[in-house]
């Protein structure tokens, strides 16, 4: 487009342009920018109060102010301290740490950045403006705007074309806006000038073209189509859904990124409203929360916490863990393996084969015998052998681990440890807090279930997607149902951590290099890429909408139905593949399975979801029975719909 010939400006003094959508644009819709602007102000009050709500008080006060006082236009400032105080008027809890003047520069500091970063300045009408320049004329700015000349000016400054401008008449500031011919009166008067004399450029045709030339003012139409749009949560909904229906044919693992994604969402939440400013990921299962966490923050513009990948395991953290031989009991390895052999019991304390010989011949104990019978763990730590090797290893992991610990940014012995796992338990959390008791630890998981063992130890554990302390959270049953899939799609490409050792003072991490245990991540990592690309789409649907993922709780429950019901029977062969690479990340065990609950006590823990299990087992069996099992899917995902809407929960 070549302004300088279309555009009839030599016989003008002053030549005015427009600011959005005619001197600059964005690469959003202008709501968005308060979408973003309001999710920040809901992150300073602590996710006290929506980012919905701080939006809505905002458009409110605008409004009402400007009925209750007759004003074109309000003052940006004015604007703040009404969204400021109607916000602390909502608010339950103690109020008395926010002061209006930290909060006036936070938000405007805030609208600064998010404008900043979606705005580009017009290269035609920067190139008219220099030829203009040339040519001796002034350049004036003219722009309806909620936000005053100091932000517009700090934008201009930071594109380069501040210099550009003698004048900035900016109607917040001024309380007259274009649209009423007002601010351009306004104008007319401080130029000192004649209406004929002044050219108005905009892509507006009522406030930069038909009202000035009401006044007398001249204008040009600088045409501009805006295709941006806003995402509503339905629109948001129907992207999660089409991406479930379709994780058939694309990946497996996208049947769970509704739940995931709450989990990420809600995990961001309470770390920022407890001021957590570092976060342990802890492997395995962390390696691909890290990823998806790291994707958050930056698609989200979030306020960035440090995130580290921890080298950690239940095995790992045992021998830190552990008391002195004549104390401790060896519980947490009990707890996971009740029937536990002597042979299993000792290479999961890291024995060598020739030291499990030796202890088995002096002991007199079989290396199938089991060894949970305390009468047989007094006699092992009666063993001279199995005592030394059991000392040394305590007294050599725990430091070299305390040293790992320093490497991670865990200086001192009091320090506060954020860490995030997959969760169910929180056995990691326990070795740790046990081999250091002065550190303040806080564990966040995707879901904690305790109800499935003896030994229940919830302090400071937070679960996110679900917990069964204090009591069952809503949805449980429905969350918790299959949770150990979830250990599938958190693979890493990396074996387990089994113990630390000092390397020139350093602690480091030592993992099992046994090809088996990254046969799932083989198997997975296609599935992985497609979920994380698949992921980052649906959060570009966020970025234009006022919601986040965890305000989508209840819709995102009822996809995760769906997706037992009907999508994932349909998938079970794959599944099966999964469950086949598995292998367990707490030690070896050979020749012994955990203890099961009993085949009646499985089919009665069925009912819960209409015996929907043995659909899982019988697809694909037969295909004739396919329909069939299609059908009582779809039946059960009816019947437990309407469970939902009449008691709220499953």
């Amino acid at each position: 487009m070549n302004l300088n010939k279309e555009v009839r400006w030599k016989d003008k003094q002053y030549i005015a342009f427009d600011f959005f959508d005619t001197t600059i644009h964005r690469n959003c819709h202008p709501e968005v920018i308060l979408f973003e602007w309001s999710k920040k102000i809901s992150i300073y009050f602590s996710f006290k109060i929506s980012a919905t709500e701080i939006y809505s008080i905002r458009k409110k006060s605008e409004i009402h102010e400007k009925q209750e006082k007759q004003l074109e236009e309000i003052k940006y400032e004015r604007l703040l301290q009404l969204v400021f105080y109607t916000i602390l008027s909502r608010l339950k809890s103690d109020v008395t740490h926010y002061n209006l003047e930290d909060f006036l520069i936070y938000a405007r500091t805030c609208e600064e950045e998010i404008e900043l970063r979606h705005i580009s300045i017009d290269t035609d009408t920067i190139n008219f403006i220099e030829f203009l320049k040339q040519n001796g004329k002034k350049i004036i700015l003219i722009s309806d705007f909620y936000s005053d000349k100091k932000l517009i000016e700090k934008l201009m400054v930071s594109l380069g074309i501040r210099d550009y401008f003698s004048k900035i008449f900016i109607s917040s500031e001024i309380g007259l806006r274009k649209s009423s011919g007002n601010l351009y009166e306004y104008v007319i008067n401080e130029l000192s000038c004649k209406p004929i004399n002044l050219l108005m450029i905009g892509d507006n045709i009522y406030s930069d073209v038909k009202v000035p030339k009401k006044l007398g003012i001249d204008s040009y139409h600088k045409s501009y189509s805006d295709s941006h749009v806003t995402v509503s949560p339905n629109d948001i909904m129907k992207a999660m859904n089409n991406v479930i229906s379709q994780a058939c044919t694309e990946s497996l693992f996208n049947l769970y990124i509704p739940e995931i994604l709450y989990f990420i969402s809600k995990l961001y939440k309470e770390l920022s409203v407890n001021k957590a400013s570092d976060i342990l990921f802890c492997a395995r299962e962390g390696f691909f929360i890290k990823k998806l966490f790291d994707l958050y923050q930056k698609k989200m513009n979030l306020e960035f916490i440090n995130s580290h990948y921890f080298y950690v395991s239940r095995k790992s953290t045992l021998y830190p863990s552990f008391k002195n031989i004549e104390d401790e009991d060896f519980e947490v390895i009990f707890r996971q393996f009740p029937e536990i052999t002597l042979e299993n019991f000792l290479i999961n304390l890291n024995f060598s084969d020739n030291d499990i010989n030796n202890i088995s011949k002096q002991t007199e104990i079989k290396q199938t015998d089991k060894v949970s019978d305390k009468s047989i763990i007094n006699k092992l730590k009666q063993n001279k052998l199995f005592k030394d090797i059991y000392d040394l290893k305590c007294k050599e992991e725990k430091y070299s681990f305390r040293e790992y610990l320093k490497s991670v940014g865990v200086e001192k012995d009091n320090s506060t440890i954020n860490m995030v796992d997959i969760g169910w338990k929180g056995t990691i959390q326990d070795n740790i807090q046990k081999a250091f008791p002065s550190l303040n630890i806080k564990g966040y998981y995707m879901g904690l279930n305790f109800q499935r063992y003896s030994t229940r130890n919830s302090m400071n554990k937070t679960g996110i997607l679900f917990t069964d302390d204090p009591q069952k959270t809503k949805f449980f049953n429905l969350f918790n149902y299959k949770y150990l899939f979830y250990e599938r799609i958190f693979v890493a490409d990396h074996g387990p951590t089994v113990r630390y050792e000092l390397m020139n003072g350093v602690g480091v991490p030592i993992l099992d290099t046994d090809e088996n245990h990254i046969e799932i991540y083989r198997f997975s990592e296609e599935f992985q890429i497609t979920f994380f690309n698949t992921f980052e789409k649906i959060l570009d649907l966020f970025n234009e909408s006022l919601i986040t993922p965890d305000e989508l709780f209840n819709e995102i429950a009822k996809l995760s139905l769906k997706k037992h019901c009907i999508y994932l029977p349909r998938l079970s062969v794959s599944i099966k593949k999964l469950d086949r690479a598995a292998k367990e990340n707490f030690g070896i065990i050979k020749s012994t399975k955990r203890n099961n609950d009993n085949k009646v006590r499985n089919f009665w823990k069925n009912r819960d979801f209409l015996f929907l299990d043995y659909i899982y087992k019988a697809y694909g069996k037969n295909r004739l029975l396919n329909p069939i099992l299609d059908i009582y899917g779809y039946f059960v995902y009816l019947i437990k719909t309407l469970q939902i809407k009449i008691v709220g929960d499953i």
